[in-house]
């Protein structure tokens, strides 16, 4: 899903930036910048002179602040689509995945892509958009595996999440970056292992 947001800091004019949205995935590209204006609210990666800096990474703090807004603009299409819209992205079938809060208890939910099916069980990549941090679900469903799955618009089904052993993600993540090229990115941005995790229904 592709979608035009105002990205501001400051008290210069918004940028606007197109955003690649890819289930839990953020891709921001600025196409005009300020470079002291950005400089109090972002971090920077400086690979050429600054008058020629296009890309703007994200702090861990701003990328879960985005990753959420942008997580809450798909669930409003979905909502505004009556379901019509939005449960595909990038050619891979989207999943509502709702999890328990490890330290909350609540339940919480955030959609997902999955590249990889296997009959009923949904493959998903906790890549956090090569973030160096583990995203929240990921973490939630390693305190607690009893999670449930919905696509589609259909109601949530009982699953069970289990971490892929380092065989299975040998053999699953080339699949899934023939799917989306993108998660090869993301894994050369962070020095942890990015994990992949099977969604198996409870039969």
């Amino acid at each position: 899903m592709v979608v035009a947001a105002v990205v501001t800091a400051g008290t210069a004019s918004p940028l606007l930036a197109p955003i690649h949205l890819t289930g839990s995935v953020l891709s921001i590209s600025v196409t005009r910048y300020n470079r002291e204006r950005q400089s109090r609210r972002v971090r920077m990666d400086v690979p050429h002179p600054p008058q020629s800096l296009s890309r703007v990474r994200f702090t861990t703090m701003h990328r879960n602040r985005v990753l959420k807004l942008m997580n809450a603009l798909h669930r409003a299409v979905l909502i505004l689509s009556f379901g019509k819209v939005g449960w595909r992205a990038e050619g891979m079938p989207v999943v509502e995945l709702t999890t328990t809060g490890r330290k909350s208890g609540a339940s919480r939910s955030c959609l997902l892509t999955s590249p990889v099916q296997i009959a009923d069980t949904y493959v998903v990549v906790a890549s956090r958009g090569g973030g160096d941090a583990h995203p929240d679900w990921f973490l939630n469903l390693q305190a607690n595996p009893e999670v449930q799955v919905s696509t589609g618009g259909k109601p949530r089904q009982r699953h069970q999440a289990r971490v892929a052993s380092a065989e299975e993600r040998a053999d699953m993540w080339p699949k899934a970056v023939s799917t989306y090229a993108n998660y090869a990115k993301y894994q050369l941005k962070t020095e942890r292992e990015i994990p992949m995790v099977f969604l198996e229904p409870v039969r």
